[in-house]
């Protein structure tokens, strides 16, 4: 089995994770993790810092497996990121006369979009594909027709160029080599989600601890993806404010007791200074995260949906949303997010296999490292195809439910 990496740079924590292919399924083979030090809501402010936690996970990782780590797939995300949807055309005719669309002008005309969209101050990440016409006829795949114009529509994810040499500067100074960059939103996709799910139709949100990474797939496509600059951390810190505690002190009350649901008056005392205890009610700790959830994440998300256009009718999102990340584990969000946005919600798990050393790594949390995995697997194999893999997850529960109303829907919609 080939081996490929993923490392996960993210604000609260460093996940590096080693696997490959194994009889046909995304296999992983161990991890490790280490608190992350230098990073703030996804931004690297402190290189050094960042560089000696990167060194500490990828050293744990090498005594575990004893593999030589050499090559990591990162993942991005951050204040810095920026998205656009950009359309273009090139002329395929030649002597007046129709020609073959190949390969070749494909590449031409995503050079095209890159050299539109691109500037001195950006560094494009990622463009993706989203629609195509031959001559005023959309199609999927225009390589192999006859055709005089061919017009195209991409999605182009790009980064401030400062931001991305910041982490092309830790990996290497990290003694490692940079194989991809994939924004974090889309890694956790590659994930948790299936092809079924992006073809209904379906919003990723990754909860991170600076960050919560978004991305609409309709269609198999990319429609739309955004970093909104909050996440776990911001509830962690309304905590510590409001109820008088340190950090540390709050993020424990917060995976402990935390939840959007409680209403019980149940006192938790949390232990202080000099065996001092401070008392707190559990409805209130509840009232909070809920009003953190709802004003830093919820409306955010709520807005990007509306920039997005997901009521209108060939925008609709019928997988619904899937929720990942380590906010993900927080109790009762999945029901919050579906009383306010209206949408069905799940929390996703990773779909891989593991070996006996790994420990539970289906869990939100490694939903990035994961997909920064499968994405350098992909990217490294000569017999793989986006076909294939759909075979290799496994069609979860909650689509197949949502999957049984989409008929009757469309003959609503058609009538």
């Amino acid at each position: 089995m080939k081996l490929r990496v993923g490392l996960d740079i993210g604000t609260t924590k460093i996940i590096c994770i080693i696997g490959g292919i194994d009889d046909g399924k995304y296999t992983v083979i161990d991890f490790a993790r280490e608190e992350s030090l230098g990073v703030v809501e996804g931004v690297i402010n402190n290189i050094s810092k960042t560089i000696n936690s990167i060194k500490a996970t990828v050293r744990d990782l090498k005594k575990k497996t004893a593999e030589n780590i050499k090559e990591v797939s990162i993942g991005v995300a951050g204040r810095y990121i920026n998205n656009i949807n950009q359309s273009d055309y090139i002329n395929i005719k030649k002597d007046n006369k129709k020609r073959i669309i190949q390969k070749s002008d494909l590449e031409k005309l995503k050079s095209q979009i890159r050299e539109m969209v691109i500037n001195a101050d950006e560094k494009i990440i990622n463009i993706y594909p989203q629609s195509f016409k031959v001559d005023g006829q959309r199609t999927d795949d225009p390589v192999g027709m006859n055709a005089d114009r061919l017009d195209g529509t991409y999605h182009v994810i790009s980064a401030d160029a400062s931001a991305i040499e910041n982490i092309k500067q830790c990996v290497q100074g990290s003694n490692l080599s940079l194989s991809h960059i994939t924004l974090e939103s889309i890694a956790s996709a590659n994930a948790v989600l299936s092809e079924e799910e992006k073809d209904a139709g379906v919003l990723i949100v990754d909860i991170g601890g600076g960050t919560t990474d978004i991305a609409i797939f309709k269609d198999s496509v990319i429609k739309h993806t955004s970093v909104i600059p909050f996440g776990g951390n911001n509830i962690t810190e309304n905590i510590e404010h409001e109820f008088g505690i340190t950090n540390s002190k709050a993020e424990r009350l917060k995976i402990e007791y935390g939840s959007i649901t409680a209403e019980e008056e149940s006192i938790v005392k949390v232990k202080m200074f000099k065996n001092q205890e401070k008392e707190v009610k559990l409805s209130e700790l509840s009232n909070l995260i809920k009003i953190s959830v709802r004003t830093n994440i919820i409306e955010n998300i709520h807005n990007q949906l509306e920039i997005y256009g997901y009521n209108k009718k060939g925008n609709r999102l019928i997988a619904g949303i899937v929720l990942t990340g380590g906010g993900a584990n927080l109790k009762g969000i999945k029901q919050y997010f579906k009383h306010i946005i209206g949408l069905e919600t799940q929390v996703g798990f990773n779909k891989v296999t593991k070996t006996n050393k790994g420990g539970d790594i289906t869990c939100p949390s490694f939903s990035t490292s994961i997909g920064l995995l499968i994405q350098d697997i992909d990217s490294s194999s000569t017999d793989y195809s986006d076909k294939s893999r759909a075979t290799k997850f496994k069609f979860s529960k909650f689509a197949q439910n949502i999957f049984k109303d989409l008929k009757k829907m469309v003959e609503d919609d058609k009538s």
